[in-house]
């Protein structure tokens, strides 16, 4: 466990900053590569295996590309392997007195492959950190209407235990606000996360009942309607945190703390247990 932590405090910031770095190091080996082959085609015969030990770094380079390009893009990774098996076939034919073009070209295209695959997968990466943060919002918005339920279930709950019924105009009006927020928030979320979507559409539906029930006034048939609202609006937030999550390890960033979120939320239940008490 502290060499993986050892590992992550030295790896840049995030995945898409580390396969930059990867792509300009094979963008430089391919440059690398091209000159080689242009001195290799201008040397004598007798001359060719000088040139063997500069194809074999540029081969140890190569791998050690491979290896750290393994974990984040298997398929540049790949690519880059061929390329390495070029390169050293090149340098067998060097250390022979003989020039080898071919493999010399064939580990620069094997390189491009990789550039372009990299391109791609950074690309993809970009895509998800706008995901993330667009999820961040997403979750702010959901937290603020978590917490104003609560508000309204705690005092529906109060109004619930009183012998005379009042009207509950104010509490119908704030119950129908979080409702059409709630809603807003499902159709925001029902691209990057349908499953909670689904959740707030629930949630969205069994508010529209408390409202019902709050404009009678019936108080305490609102509760059941609200706190199936409050269990939906939570599980909304665990698909929003799962999805988060799998972004973040995508970006090779650490995972959300969960066990504070649930936290914060057993608080604010045993908080309203407290008041209707």
């Amino acid at each position: 466990e502290l060499a993986k932590a050892e590992q992550f405090a030295q790896a840049p910031e995030n995945a898409i900053e580390e396969l930059k770095q990867i792509q300009e190091q094979v963008r430089e080996l391919i440059k690398d590569e091209e000159h080689l082959k242009k001195e290799t085609a201008e040397t004598k015969s007798k001359d060719l295996p000088t040139k063997s030990p500069r194809q074999g770094e540029l081969k140890d380079t190569a791998q050690e590309l491979q290896q750290k390009a393994s974990d984040k893009s298997p398929s540049a990774a790949q690519s880059i392997n061929e390329a390495s098996s070029q390169m050293q076939k090149a340098q067998n034919s060097l250390a022979s007195s003989q020039n080898n073009p071919a493999a010399q070209q064939a580990s620069i295209d094997a390189l491009q492959r990789a550039d372009q695959q990299l391109s791609q997968d950074i690309a993809q990466l970009e895509q998800a950190q706008k995901e993330l943060a667009a999820l961040e919002e997403m979750m702010q918005k959901l937290q603020a209407i978590i917490e104003e339920q609560q508000k309204v279930h705690v005092s529906t709950s109060k109004e619930a235990v009183k012998k005379e019924k009042e009207p509950l105009k104010e509490l119908s009006g704030q119950q129908e606000k979080l409702g059409s927020d709630t809603g807003a928030l499902q159709k925001e979320a029902s691209n990057p996360v349908p499953t909670a979507a689904a959740h707030l559409g629930n949630a969205q539906n069994k508010m529209g009942q408390a409202k019902g029930e709050l404009d009678k006034p019936e108080a305490a048939n609102a509760q059941p309607p609200q706190e199936g609202a409050l269990k939906d609006l939570y599980a909304a937030q665990r698909e929003m945190e799962k999805k988060m999550n799998e972004l973040r390890d995508q970006l090779g960033m650490a995972p959300m703390d969960n066990a504070q979120s649930l936290a914060d939320a057993q608080a604010l239940i045993e908080q309203a247990q407290r008041d209707v008490d």
